[in-house]
């Protein structure tokens, strides 16, 4: 197995198992469980990549772009994937931001700061 190859494959199935356990994490939360889904989906893409690299990593003979391009494909879905949860976690904290924003002024709304006796 070519070395390069091999790190690849290594690192690939550490970031799906590390990926599979905060996806868990993740999805614990009411408001988690869409990121966590579309984040675990990636991750299971990223485990099937790196089942198809280990596979040419280990055939004997010629190898032809059409063996590089299913893993090319799935890479692919992994990035598209994570981006889409990325973009949807981005989304939700600034919607969870506006909200403490409003929350914190609706409690402070009737308060004036100086009270006198």
């Amino acid at each position: 197995m070519n070395l390069k190859i091999k790190d690849a494959v290594s690192w690939g199935r550490f970031v799906a198992i590390f990926g599979f356990i905060t996806s868990g994490f993740t999805m614990l939360s009411f408001v988690g469980i869409p990121i966590g889904v579309i984040m675990l989906l990636g991750y299971i893409k990223l485990n099937n990549a790196t089942d198809e690299l280990k596979k040419i990593s280990e055939k004997t003979g010629e190898l032809t772009t059409g063996d590089y391009e299913d893993v090319l494909s799935l890479y692919g879905k992994y990035f598209k994937l994570i981006g889409i949860g990325t973009i949807v976690s981005i989304v939700m904290s600034i919607i969870g931001i506006i909200f403490y924003i409003l929350f914190f002024m609706a409690l402070f709304a009737g308060y004036s700061g100086y009270t006198s006796y």
